[in-house]
């Protein structure tokens, strides 16, 4: 049954409850795409400029006094985030763990503007920035692997952006320069080779706020170096190397979603940037899952509704798919992004966000200990623990919803804003050469279908923005001061290009209908706008396991009503459609026929 997207745990989804670099640079607000590279290509707003408010906000919270706020009580180990690590110049490696975990704790404190988070991830910063040697290279002295460094590179792009810290410019161009020298004596490796993506977005960034040309001559040596990306997704080899693991484990897919974008700034050749599209299409035809991306455990697992998802690869779907999004201007990118953060997001997490679980599946009707016959196989794999599965995800995972809201809205080239994705927010922004913008989005969408911008301006202002028209939506609309603008289509992008003043409202109408989409073994997934329905059910909670932090707990889950369901779909009446149409059908929903 693909009905629910997640039986238990997923109807948390009905209770979702101007920085630095504002100043002007380079000419303008905000850094965009230097010559050679794809000059239309939108860049983020810099981290702090999008709050968070309503359910959004909420998330954040629960994520800040939750499993965010208290990683380094939980993980205390000098081998994870304890003392001793060699990222604080300890002596036990902590290889990618700490950058997870910075990545999204920089990402959290800064869009929450949280001192307590700021403090924890600043030690972390300094040691880091400190760390670099005469050579460039920076991190633990005895780590000879690039890849560790990668979200370390993220990490500092995001402080700098919401701090202006003078040190992380200067500092990721030696280190860059330093990879561009010692490559091909040290050429990348596993983890390396298959998210070399990463390292050459930062290079990229780091090319528009310097200009310095080896930085170009970087990128495409750790094209070359990198798994053949572009060629894996156009011509769906996944399972094309034999014994290597790596193209075929669904994080590295994810994670590698963005590669042929991020190349494709670079050379711009239509095979580039139609690779993403082409391996989404591959994946959701042959692993695709109801709520938007492919299933993994740990490798590509089919189109099987008992096969899960791992949180590692939600989080890298999702950047990856933000990061898209401000190089290929096409709707499909955000709606693809919103089904899988408003579904399979919120779906890995207790609704407290004190727990994970590594893999959660389209029919999880039990969550328990033990084997489950995936390819990799944990046996807290599918509770709910702070702990559950393997240790990468309990690091990975804080980036979700902090990237989300600061890839939510992007500034475009022509000194304007563009929407990828629709929440609760406040928007500050510099808009036509120098003029700040505040814009109050009001909404609960994903929950209801209108949408309301309010522009907080000095003094009127001409400026693009460009809106994303849901391609599920149903007659949209766009109202200026409540004058029904015409061009509308839905799954387009709307561009409103006018003088905005003080007071102006946006009115944006998205109308949902309840759809049904086909899913594995004549099943079906219903869907409503963005959201994926799921099956409330009463479930029962059973400590197994209590942790020395306060109220952190492991959990096994187990149904206490009903969940071996089937839909019988009717179709209109002949009036209405062909002979041939006028049928009921009874849709099967094949489950074990058993009870709990």
């Amino acid at each position: 049954m693909a009905i629910p997207l997640k039986v238990i745990g997923l109807a948390v989804l009905a209770c979702l409850a101007i920085p630095w670099s504002s100043v002007a640079q380079s000419g303008g607000a905000y850094d965009f795409n230097r010559k050679p590279l794809k000059q239309d290509t939108y860049v983020q707003l810099p981290l702090g400029s999008i709050k968070a408010k309503g359910w959004l906000l909420k998330q954040l919270e629960q994520q800040r006094d939750g499993a965010t706020g208290h990683a380094e009580a939980l993980y205390p180990e000098d081998g994870n985030l304890g003392k001793g690590s060699d990222w604080l110049g300890g002596s036990e490696p902590g290889w990618e763990r700490v950058p997870y975990y910075l990545k999204g704790l920089v990402a959290l404190a800064y869009t929450l503007d949280d001192a307590g988070l700021k403090a924890k991830a600043q030690k972390y910063i300094d040691w880091t920035l400190n760390s670099q040697q005469t050579n460039g290279l920076f991190g633990p002295a005895k780590m000879k692997d690039w890849w560790p460094r990668m979200p370390m590179m993220y990490a500092l792009q995001s402080y700098f952006e919401a701090t202006g810290d003078k040190r992380v410019v200067p500092f990721l161009q030696k280190y860059l320069k330093y990879e561009l020298a010692h490559l091909d004596g040290d050429p990348l490796k596993d983890w390396g080779k298959s998210r070399a993506g990463d390292n050459m977005e930062i290079a990229l960034w780091v090319y528009n706020k310097t200009g310095d040309a080896d930085l170009l001559k970087l990128v495409e040596k750790l094209k070359q170096q990198a798994y053949p990306w572009i060629d894996i997704y156009t011509k769906n080899q996944f399972y094309y190397y034999g014994d290597d693991f790596q193209p075929k484990h669904m994080v590295n897919v994810a994670q590698a979603l963005k590669f042929p974008v991020i190349y494709g700034q670079l050379n711009d050749k239509p095979t580039n940037l139609q690779a993403m599209g082409a391996g989404i299409r591959h994946i959701m035809r042959d692993h695709g899952q109801p709520q938007g991306l492919g299933s993994g455990t740990e490798f590509l697992a089919g189109r099987s509704s008992i096969q899960g998802v791992e949180t590692c690869s939600v989080v890298e779907w999702m950047q990856s798919l933000e990061t898209a999004g401000r190089v290929i201007h096409e709707a499909h990118i955000g709606d693809q992004l919103e089904q899988v953060a408003f579904n399979a997001l919120p779906a890995q997490f207790s609704r407290d966000f004190k727990n994970h679980s590594y893999y959660t599946l389209p029919n999880q009707v039990l969550s328990i200990h033990g084997g489950h016959g995936f390819n990799q196989d944990y046996g807290t794999g599918i509770i709910s623990s702070p702990y559950s599965g393997f240790p990468c995800c309990r690091y990975n995972m804080h980036m979700g919803w902090p990237y989300f809201v600061k890839n939510s809205v992007m500034a475009t080239p022509e000194q304007g804003l563009a929407m990828l994705s629709y929440g609760p927010m406040e928007v500050n922004a510099v808009v036509a050469g120098g003029e700040n913008l505040k814009l109050a989005i009001e909404t609960a969408y994903p929950f209801e279908e209108k949408i309301r911008m309010k522009f907080s301006l000095n003094k009127p202002v001409s400026f693009p923005l460009v809106l994303r028209i849901p391609s599920w939506s149903v007659n949209p609309e766009v109202k200026y001061n409540g004058q029904l603008l015409s061009g509308i289509q839905a799954g387009k992008m709307f561009t409103v290009a006018q003088t905005w003043k003080a007071d102006d409202v946006l009115e944006l109408n998205f109308p949902m209908e309840v759809r049904t989409k086909h899913q594995v073994n004549n099943a079906v997934s219903v869907e409503r706008g963005p959201l994926v329905f799921a099956l409330d059910m009463k479930a029962k909670n059973q400590i197994t396991k209590t942790h020395a932090v306060q109220g952190f707990n492991d959990y096994e889950i187990l149904p206490e009503t009903s969940w071996n369901y089937a839909l019988v779909l009717v179709l209109p009446s002949r009036l209405a459609m062909p002979k041939y149409c006028d049928l009921l059908w009874l849709i099967t929903l094949l489950l074990p026929q058993m009870r709990p």
